[in-house]
């Protein structure tokens, strides 16, 4: 959608996929630095014993999180997009 708005202005539209690429990429770091704030409240939200298990879930978390939101495009366009 944003790809087809960009191809529409002449001067932009050789540069469309630079651009797209740019901004998906501005996106995923952006969404990177939310899901790692939810991350961290989410997990001193919970009642942990030890520092060790405090780490563990947040690394945990962590993890989950950048692996959907940096996988997830290629998951679209693998096997969402027609």
């Amino acid at each position: 959608m944003i790809k087809a708005a960009i191809d529409r202005s002449a001067a932009t539209a050789p540069y469309s996929s630079e651009i797209v690429s740019f901004l998906i990429a501005m996106q995923i770091e952006f969404l990177n630095y939310v899901f790692s704030r939810i991350a961290i409240n989410l997990n001193e939200a919970e009642n942990h014993r030890t520092d060790t298990a405090f780490e563990n879930s947040l690394i945990g978390k962590t993890f989950v999180f950048q692996f959907l939101n940096s996988f997830s495009g290629l998951f679209y366009v693998s096997f969402l997009k027609p």
